[in-house]
């Protein structure tokens, strides 16, 4: 609604928009429970770097009301699997149930034993959320990650004995040491060290499985927080260009690893190219827990079909050659369980045994390439190809591996060549009256018309002409990271010019087309005062003869105290009172333009 008069226009604001909130749900666990003596004591029994988060867990158990509590671990932690049923049966009404069936990972929760047991609620230890609350056959479900303080000292003592503090460095882990690898990320970056965490969602940060990891861009160096190599080498698998450190936790042990990329991809080649001879393929779902994917399979499956091949579906909990070998008229193998199966031990198996996406490979959905990194992304929501159990067409159009740093540095390094041209360009100007960098602007933009419309012609981009689909993946996710890392760029180059500025206050928020227009200013400014006091330098030398070598330290500390600010600069004798008038004038011009602007 507007309201007219004769010169004035009113626009009249909106009522206030309504914000609707979801419904939370108050998640803070009741004090009385916190400050029980007799519930204290008895989580003393267990060990008190592990946080089994028993005070979380009698709460909910508490609240859902529940009957009959399934508690799932990895080996590892069936040492304490009775002590903690203990625990939950002597401050809840409920009943438990230990599982000790083998879990390898999160991929392994067992929702669908814990519904056949009559069970209503379940406990998952030690790993991440990979299959989200809300799909787990209608069972509460609790993760418990179980986090282990370590001291992070030694860590970074070691650390920086070994790398040198001009090495970029990225940390990983597991779910347990999450916490850990941000404190030493936080630790290395007050020494000095460039840190990265990368993440590879839906994972937590720094997070990695034995068959997810990110693919790197922006670190010299990898290194894993914890104990074994099963979750290291899914790292150095996904980024074979980078040096990798182990850093054990429990023998207080920082230890160079190394990997044979070149003797695992060789044999998974081989192993691709004889399955693709074959006519019948066996299609090997695993049941244990959630490892295998369904929608893999099926993806699979109709690919098959759709080649006209023949493939039967064998379900198994758990798989070891010696099953396998007993499937006599099967010439090849596509196992929907866990891809380290294939990469670790494929050569036990007499026939071909292949993750999906070496099914894929064989079934031309996908191609092999020996000279990039084999993909490690089976949970990653930016995957390859729907050959991954979480891929999405929708995130495609993201990248969430890396960190940036590389590519802001690289434009970085970009935009100091740019203003140094730039520059070079100023100064000729001022001398031949020429717009060279606006003419040489304007010729290059013509040459890249020139070039669009030919292209335009031709009916296909440049880009698009001869290439396989993994190299359009891997184009359009990089345009994508480099297009979100120009943005960065250019917002953290405009702050820092807005903090370059004299006499700006940070309380003001200035539009980029008014930063322009003060830096424009404050840039005429500096480089007509440098001309000054360059003709002024060399009326001084014709007059006084001196050389070069001792005017060069007075002329380098005048340019140097210019450059800082725009203020007057202190009285010299190779001043006279008109090179001073000259310069108060521009600086009263240059704050004017500025009220004029910003409203100061």
């Amino acid at each position: 609604m507007a309201e007219q008069n004769d010169s004035v226009v009113v626009i009249k604001a909106k009522p206030v928009r309504k914000v609707f909130k979801a419904p939370t749900r108050v998640s803070k666990i009741p004090e009385e429970l916190l400050n029980d003596p007799l519930l204290n004591s008895a989580i003393a029994a267990l060990p008190e770097n592990y946080n089994f988060e028993i005070h979380k867990t009698i709460w909910r158990i508490r609240e859902a009301k529940a009957k009959r509590v399934v508690l799932q671990m990895p080996e590892g932690l069936l040492i304490y699997a009775t002590t903690i049923a203990d625990i939950i049966e002597d401050f809840t009404e409920a009943e438990t149930v230990i599982m000790a069936d083998v879990t390898y990972g999160a991929c392994c929760i067992d929702d669908y034993t814990t519904r056949a047991l009559d069970a209503d609620f379940l406990v998952h230890y030690g790993h991440s959320c990979l299959i989200p609350v809300d799909q787990t056959a209608g069972i509460k479900v609790l993760y418990v990650f179980v986090t282990i303080k370590i001291d992070i000292s030694h860590c970074v003592d070691c650390l920086k004995v070994t790398l040198s503090v001009t090495t970029k460095i990225a940390l990983v882990s597991t779910i347990q040491f999450a916490t850990t690898v941000q404190a030493v990320a936080a630790e290395l970056r007050r020494e000095g060290y460039e840190i990265s965490v990368p993440q590879s969602k839906p994972l937590s940060p720094g997070e990695i499985l034995g068959c997810t990891a990110p693919q790197v861009r922006c670190a010299d160096a990898v290194m894993y927080i914890g104990d074994g190599r099963f979750h290291l080498e899914a790292v150095m698998i996904a980024n074979p260009k980078l040096r990798a450190f182990k850093y054990d936790p429990y023998a207080k042990k920082l230890t160079e690893e190394f990997y044979d990329h070149e003797r695992m991809l060789k044999t998974r080649h081989e192993a691709i190219q004889r399955a693709t001879e074959t006519d019948k393929y066996a299609l090997v779902l695993s049941t244990l827990g959630r490892q295998g994917s369904p929608r893999v399979l099926k993806t699979l499956q109709d690919k098959i079909e759709a080649l006209g091949k023949e493939n039967v579906v064998i379900l198994l909990s758990e798989i070891f050659p010696d099953k396998i070998k007993l499937f006599k008229d099967v010439d090849a193998f596509i196992q929907v369980a866990c891809p380290r199966l294939s990469i670790d031990w494929g050569v036990a198996f007499e026939k071909p045994f292949l993750t999906p996406y070496e099914g894929a490979v064989a079934l031309r959905m996908a191609e092999f390439d020996k000279d990039r990194p084999y993909p490690m992304d089976f949970y990653a929501t930016i995957s390859l190809g729907p050959w991954t159990a979480n891929h999405r067409e929708s995130e495609m159009e993201k990248t969430d591996a890396c960190c940036g740093h590389f590519l802001t540095s690289l434009i970085n390094d970009l935009t100091i060549d740019i203003d140094k041209k730039r520059k070079e360009y100023t100064m000729r100007s001022k001398v031949t009256n020429e717009n060279t960098w606006a003419t040489e602007s304007k010729q290059r933009s013509n040459k890249r018309l020139r070039q669009t419309r030919k292209t335009e012609s031709s009916g296909l981009s440049k880009s698009s002409k001869g290439n396989t689909a993994w190299e359009r993946t891997l184009r359009r996710l990089e345009s994508n990271e480099r297009e979100r890392m120009r943005m960065h760029c250019m917002n953290d180059a405009f702050q820092s010019l807005r903090e370059v500025i004299p006499h700006v206050s940070k309380e003001k928020r200035l539009s980029k087309m008014e930063t322009l227009t003060l830096a424009k200013n404050y840039i005429v400014a500096l480089t007509d005062v440098i001309c000054a006091m360059r003709s002024e330098e060399r009326s001084d030398n014709e007059r006084t003869n001196n050389s070069e070598r001792q005017d060069s330290p007075i002329i380098e500390q005048q340019l140097k105290s210019t450059t800082v600010c725009v203020n007057v600069p202190a009285a010299s004798e190779s001043y006279d009172s008109e090179t001073k008038n000259f310069y108060q004038n521009k600086h009263s011009r240059w704050e004017k333009d500025q009220d004029n602007i910003t409203g100061l």
